[in-house]
């Protein structure tokens, strides 16, 4: 297998992963409507950590910052030819057009994808060697 089709496939793992977890966070959480009338009223430990994370999931979209620090990290990644970055705003974006930031999330992850696909210049690998 070439490094490209490494590169590609990894990328595409991430994606899975990320989608995976942020529609468990979906529909586990935020749409899970008898979690919330289950844990009402009651002390228990465990229903006040899944309302502390449903809420937490919650203002992550509400205020759409899940969004745009994806696009900030894609910005960043594009900048500063961060991969780190890079790979945030990949998984971010991923997240974010399943949690209801579809608009600037799609955008962080169209970037993101492009970043990480593209083949490093000759100048980078031979820094990366080194």
């Amino acid at each position: 297998m070439t490094a490209d089709a490494r590169n590609m496939v990894g990328i595409m793992l991430v994606a899975v992963l990320a989608l995976l977890l942020a529609l468990l966070a979906r529909l586990g959480l935020v749409e899970n409507e008898s979690l919330v009338v289950a844990c009402s009223g009651l002390r228990d430990a465990a229903c006040g950590t899944a309302l502390v994370a449903r809420e937490a999931v919650v203002r992550s979209f509400v205020g759409g910052y899940l969004g745009w620090i994806a696009v900030g990290s894609a910005g960043l990644g594009l900048v500063a030819h961060w991969r780190l970055a890079a790979w945030s705003a990949w998984i971010l974006g991923i997240a974010g057009m399943v949690l209801y930031n579809v608009e600037p999330a799609s955008v962080a992850a169209l970037l993101a994808l492009l970043l990480l696909a593209r083949r490093p210049s000759a100048r980078r690998q031979q820094q990366a060697q080194h």
